[in-house]
Parts: structure tokens; sequence; C-alpha cells
């Protein structure tokens, strides 16, 4: 079976950035066959880097940037840093509902079916050349950081981060932790 890779009109794989470049690879190696690839899709006005999606398994918004560690250490430019975390909010926000109907849902049951809806969306931001190390130091909640993604968001596990390790370890348990189990939220 042939992977599906989609790229938007006029774009091709030779007008990819390096690092994006990079993690289109490990997606197209590291993930299980079923999962469709779509480069810079357009959603609504969006256009995420990656939108990987598994009729079975669920749906992954990516953004990529160039960063490295002496950058993350370095800037001081905190509109920048909040920049793909905004991105994925709200393409999360708008796949969620554009593409997820909740006709139906009774009243007492519709905020917990929803929340649970809303997960099988997950998130993830690569840099491919920094260590996850300093990711999480720059970008997880905690005192003296900056507020680019709350403790709540964090520990439901809204945002996967990755680095050059994750990467080069094609493994995908850090976006996708429960990529061999099928989403219930998700009807082919």
């Amino acid at each position: 079976m042939q992977r599906r890779i989609s790229f938007p009109s006029g774009l091709e794989r030779a007008d990819l950035a390096p690092e994006e470049e990079a993690s289109l690879a490990f997606f197209a190696s590291a993930l299980p066959q079923d999962w469709e690839i779509y480069v810079r899709p357009h959603l609504n006005g969006l256009a995420p880097d990656f939108v990987l999606l598994s009729p079975a398994g669920g749906l992954a918004v990516i953004e990529v940037r160039a960063w490295t560690d002496g950058f993350l250490a370095q800037c001081r430019d905190e509109a920048l840093l909040r920049e793909p975390f905004a991105r994925l909010r709200l393409a999360k926000e708008e796949i969620f509902e554009i593409y997820c109907p909740r006709p139906g849902l009774a009243a007492g049951l519709a905020h917990r079916k929803i929340a649970s809806a809303y997960s099988a969306i997950r998130c993830g931001l690569i840099c491919p050349q920094a260590n996850l190390g300093h990711l999480c130091a720059r970008f997880a909640p905690g005192p003296g950081r900056g507020q680019f993604i709350s403790a709540r968001e964090w520990n439901a596990g809204w945002l996967a981060l990755a680095g050059q390790g994750e990467l080069a370890s094609y493994q995908t348990g850090w976006l996708l932790p429960n990529r061999g189990r099928r989403n219930p939220f998700m009807r082919p």
C-alpha cells in the first residue's frame, strides 16, 4: 500500500525547508501505513506545516521551527516564541469546530464527550535542530517561565514537543501515544 503524502498545488517537496524535509522524512518512515500526511494543507484559511490523519487513530497538527538550543536560550521575543502555540491552538479549534460534528449529545454527557473527542486531535511542535531538554526548559509551564502553554494543557498531553533526538529515534510515541489503538471518535 502506497502512503498518501499530499502537497497543496504549487508546492513540491523540493520547496520545503530543511527542517520540514527532516520532519516529513520522519513521518514517512515512522508512521504506520494507514496514516496520511498532508503538507501545509489549507484548512479554513489556516495552513499548519503538517496534518497527520489516521481514519482509525486520530489526527495530529504539527508546526516545525528551525530553532536551535542557542536560539532558545537567547531569544527574548516572546511574541515570536508564542506564535507556533497560537497557530496550533487555532488549528485544533478550527478542525474540531468544522470537522467534528456533535449533533444529538445529551446535555449531561456533552461536556465529557466533547472533551474526549477534542483529545483525538493532538498537536506537536518540532524543532529538529534543538534538544528536547532545551525545548521543555523553555516551554513547559513553571515558575519564572513565559506562559506558552498552561499547566492544564501540558498535563492533558495537549502538546508534544520534539527535537533532534525524537526524530532520530524513529519512534512516534512522543506524538501519538495511542497510535496502535482505535480512537472511538474516529469513524472511517
